[in-house]
């Protein structure tokens, strides 16, 4: 390259400099057109991306760049990342419409397109044709499966130069769900070869016990090891300059059910301004059904429960839960109705989950969290009110505030379960943010501001 990797000045926000496993991720991805990034989350592979595109772009090697991510992480991630550490690389987020979306890819001032994993199914022509030069794929097990849009995929990235695909885990729950990704990533790899259709890769992994059951072969970790190459990993644990914890927030989209909902309550909480003084009591009536509609669940005027459509909340949350590697997650509920419904999604999707709540008995709280330390629960869903103090959940690294709280102190107690002593990982801590509330709540447990006076405030200003 004219443009040598010691000559990068590794711009960052605030001046923040590279850790020496991102130095490491953007020289591989660099030197290995089409690989795997298999890093642990938390670890900043997103930044890795950006600063190696950012290399070719400056060394004249590539023109455009396509970043195929969750709904969740476009703009929250990509999006910030971008525009807080690279600014001068012109983006867009290919969302909405069809022809929003195409719209995005076609302009040529737009240096990297954002889209997510189901949007690329809609405008597969546009972006063949477009032919980028480089696509990121962000959790590529979203293609773990022969569905349409893992279909879509295998096309698009077959007449493209790089694809670097990003993952913590290749194989959350099955060796066969590498097959798919390794085959829109490097399909001509050597190792590859050996099994070119899944019915081989199949064979080779596992071994059929019945006419419906495979279990893995003893060997299968070795074969897609193989098969997944090139590839780079970093665990946490590996990266001894990362922060200990780590907090983020993860903006997951209001279903258009629940923006009906939103806005509703929202006028109400306007008209009640207008007859007369907002006090802090009201305020936090107000914002707390806002938080609940944000969740997916509320209970209306006369107490029952009405749950609201938040399919792209609960599949961030099935993500994050794959992507855990310990797959073991704690999950912080603010509301009755939304730990309910999170219990019964776990159940449907084969995941041993419990709760803990004001109703629990204390001995089976107990017992949830025998199982969840040192047995086969693999989620606890808790309820900050009834379970952010004491209790000891180092069995986990990850937590997810699924909805969040009105309350610093139970916030940074909940958070505590995980960052005590006993955990032998870094730790790392997700917000979902879905509205204007969650992000006004959001920004005060983030800087431990007044939640009383600030929460005042954004009732005064309207911006609700």
């Amino acid at each position: 390259m004219s443009f040598s990797v010691d000559e990068y000045a590794w711009p960052a926000y605030l001046g923040r400099r590279p850790f020496e496993h991102q130095r490491y991720t953007v020289r591989f991805v660099l030197q290995h057109k089409r690989c795997f990034v298999l890093n642990d989350m938390g670890t900043g592979k997103t930044l890795s991306a950006l600063w190696a595109l950012d290399i070719l772009f400056a060394a004249s090697k590539i023109r455009r760049a396509l970043v195929i991510s969750p709904l969740s992480t476009m703009r929250s991630v990509w999006a910030k990342e971008i525009s807080m550490n690279v600014p001068h690389l012109r983006y867009a987020i290919a969302h909405g419409s069809r022809q929003q979306r195409i719209d995005a890819i076609r302009n040529p001032v737009n240096k990297i397109i954002i889209i997510n994993h189901d949007g690329i199914k809609s405008v597969e022509d546009e972006i063949v044709r477009d032919a980028p030069d480089v696509i990121v794929i962000d959790e590529v097990t979203a293609f773990k499966s022969n569905s349409d849009r893992t279909k879509c995929m295998l096309r698009i990235a077959k007449g493209v130069r790089g694809v670097w695909a990003m993952t913590g885990d290749l194989t959350p729950n099955s060796p066969l769900e590498a097959f798919y990704p390794i085959k829109i990533v490097n399909p001509s790899s050597r190792w590859f070869q050996l099994t070119p259709y899944f019915g081989q890769f199949r064979d080779a992994c596992m071994v059929q016990v019945n006419e419906i059951y495979w279990v893995p072969k003893p060997e299968a970790p070795q074969i897609v090891l193989m098969c997944a190459q090139p590839a780079v990993r970093f665990t946490r644990d590996q990266c001894l300059d990362l922060p200990e914890t780590t907090t983020q927030e993860l903006e997951v989209p209001m279903s258009a059910e629940q923006v009906k909902f939103y806005d509703v309550m929202k006028k109400q909480a306007f008209l009640a301004t207008d007859s007369g003084e907002i006090t802090a009591v009201n305020a936090a009536v107000v914002l707390n059904k806002l938080l609940q509609i944000s969740a997916g669940a509320v209970k209306n005027d006369a107490g029952d429960v009405v749950e609201i459509g938040c399919k792209e909340r609960l599949d961030a949350l099935f993500e994050l839960y794959e992507e855990t590697p310990q797959h073991k997650l704690v999950v912080f509920a603010t509301y009755r109705a939304t730990i309910a419904m999170l219990e019964r999604e776990f159940a449907k999707r084969g995941v041993r989950c419990a709760a803990i709540h004001g109703d629990v008995a204390h001995n089976l709280r107990a017992s949830h969290i025998e199982r969840f330390q040192s047995g086969d629960l693999q989620v606890l869903v808790l309820q900050p009110q009834s379970s952010a103090h004491g209790i000891t959940l180092t069995a986990s690294s990850t937590i997810v505030w699924f909805s969040l709280i009105a309350s610093n102190e139970l916030f940074t107690q909940g958070n505590a379960r995980i960052v005590r002593v006993g955990q032998e990982r870094k730790t790392f801590v997700y917000m979902f943010v879905g509205s204007k509330a969650e992000r006004h709540i959001a920004g005060i447990l983030q800087r431990k501001g007044e939640m009383s006076r600030e929460t005042l405030e954004l009732f005064k200003t309207r911006d609700l």
